[in-house]
């Protein structure tokens, strides 16, 4: 169950939350310093992606995800689509919330500076895995599962 959590997360992560992030930061209507508009070009805007357990294609990347964390912490992998599709549906995951990231686009944007924030939110997830990993960790040589 927490590997497919980790992977939903992932999922989130990679198709939501980092595009939605990107156009937070590079509005459909931005402009560069030379007034040019940015998503314009070769440059198109992306679109986030919400996870459904209708979509065969996320519910695979949930099992492949999930089996490669399992693999790594020596837990054996799932092959149940059903049961990833019931998980799913039980891991609540929060709103998305824009970090407070600017950035600087090769060089030549003087009214953005270069990106350096650090979101302490980000801070505290790691914290909470590296503490849910050791726990894994534990239980696994002490012959429990997951």
């Amino acid at each position: 169950d927490l590997c497919a959590t980790w992977a939903l997360e992932e999922f989130r992560d990679k198709f939501h939350d980092s595009i939605a992030q990107l156009l937070h930061t590079f509005p459909l209507d931005h402009k560069t310093a030379e007034g040019e508009v940015f998503w314009s070009g070769p440059k198109r805007p992306p679109s986030p992606i919400a996870f459904s357990a209708d979509e065969e294609l996320h519910v695979s990347f949930l099992e492949a995800a999930a089996n490669l964390y399992a693999a790594t912490l020596g837990v054996p992998p799932c092959k149940d689509r059903e049961k990833f599709r019931r998980l799913s549906a039980k891991v609540e995951v929060g709103d998305f919330k824009p970090k407070a990231v600017v950035a600087k686009l090769d060089g030549k944007d003087d009214a953005m500076p270069d990106v350096t924030a650090v979101d302490a939110d980000d801070e505290r997830v790691a914290q909470e895995l590296a503490e849910e990993l050791s726990a894994l960790g534990h239980r696994l040589t002490a012959g429990g599962s997951s």
